[in-house]
């Protein structure tokens, strides 16, 4: 059997996947999603939601340049779900401090260069943002005011919900299993249900991305790096600043739940948690906040992030596949540079004139070395997932 003809078919159905088939909808294409299982329950909901990355002067410029138009971008789609779609996806701007005293003079350097706000603070400052943190803080600390988060699995939500009100079509449950060529272009994709015509298609399938590209972009470009995650309930909201010290992070929602991670383990597709992942996550939970103590812990999951030579995604044509568009391997950045992603690639496809420079995001010629993200800190959720 064959689906009916679309444009364009992107495969993959998390942040970067809906994002991009919203740009390329709203901008005239009749677009398909495919899915391998339900959209957004993998990374896009696993994560932590920080619309910032927590060391931010460890990523190359154009990262930050894309960050920074992405960010700006969701003060108006918070406004526009919330009306259209009626879900609150809780953009909260409550600042971050970082913990990381060694951390200081690259974060200055790089602020001045990028012209973003940051200070230094003293402990008695931090205090005064965050007055549940531990008593034995560092005597400095990193103070961004500017720094967001938002409650990701009720934005993969709100976008799963705005797919067919804007005519695309979501195909769940089935998975791509090869890309149709006919004389280096791109004819269809295969699945178990049969062939999706299409004269486009985008790979935006996480940390999948790499089974179906293999062939172009070499061997493990894009692979799997597992992050585990605590959530604790309080009763109210303990602190509004997100919090960050060696390579961890506490979030706070406003409903008082705390999310506390996360790991970074190299273990392939396995998404199973661990006993360590808890010991090591509750210690930190402790150690920054008090009163995140192990009875207060209500759930424990983990996602696979797509990881990617320096952490940096790629947003491409494939070379020599008329058709065949890439964008993927987000690591730990996927919400955050999601509708920047989404536009860029749009811009590519559609041969407009692009929202950033797209040659360092360029898929050609991609070394395997070095998958995985930031070079300094680069050491499952079970059943249907909830708004956490």
């Amino acid at each position: 059997m064959a689906h009916d003809m679309t444009d364009c078919c992107i495969i993959g159905g998390g942040i970067i996947g809906m994002m991009s088939a919203i740009e390329l909808s709203t901008s005239g294409m009749h677009v398909t999603v495919l899915e391998r299982g339900r959209a957004g329950t993998e990374s896009s909901w696993a994560g932590g939601g920080i619309l910032t990355p927590i060391y931010p002067w460890e990523y190359p410029t154009f990262i930050t340049e894309l960050g920074r138009w992405s960010q700006q971008q969701y003060v108006e789609l918070s406004v526009y779900l919330q009306h259209r779609i009626g879900i609150d996806i809780e953009r909260i701007v409550g600042g971050m401090i970082v913990l990381d005293a060694d951390q200081a003079s690259r974060a200055t350097a790089w602020a001045a260069a990028e012209e973003s706000v940051l200070s230094l603070i003293t402990a008695e400052e931090m205090l005064t943002y965050a007055p549940r943190l531990a008593a034995d803080l560092p005597q400095h600390g990193i103070w961004m005011p500017e720094a967001a988060h938002l409650r990701n699995p009720r934005l993969m939500t709100a976008l799963r919900k705005l797919l067919p009100e804007i005519g695309v079509q979501l195909i769940e449950d089935c998975s791509a299993e090869s890309i149709i060529l006919q004389k280096h272009r791109v004819a269809g994709v295969a699945t178990p249900t049969g062939d999706i015509a299409c004269e486009t298609v985008v790979v935006a399938a996480g940390c999948w991305s790499q089974d179906l590209l293999t062939r172009w972009i070499g061997e493990s470009v894009i692979r799997p790096i597992r992050g585990q995650i605590l959530l604790y309930e309080c009763e109210h909201q303990l602190m509004a600043p997100i919090v960050v010290q060696d390579g961890n992070y506490v979030i706070p929602r406003k409903d008082g739940c705390v999310l506390v991670g996360s790991t970074l383990e190299d273990v392939g597709y396995d998404k199973s948690v661990t006993e360590a992942a808890r010991t090591k996550l509750t210690a930190v939970a402790e150690k920054l906040v008090p009163e995140l103590t192990p009875d207060r812990i209500v759930r424990q999951w983990s996602g696979l992030r797509p990881g990617s030579p320096q952490g940096a995604p790629l947003i491409s044509q494939i070379h020599g596949v008329a058709g065949l568009f890439v964008n993927s391997g987000h690591y730990r950045n996927g919400i955050l540079l999601g509708p920047g992603s989404a536009k860029l690639l749009a811009d590519l496809v559609l041969e407009r004139d692009p929202v950033v420079d797209p040659r360092p995001f360029q898929a050609n010629d991609i070394q395997a070395a070095d998958v995985c993200g930031e070079p300094a800190h680069c050491a499952s959720h079970n059943g249907t997932p909830d708004a956490f």
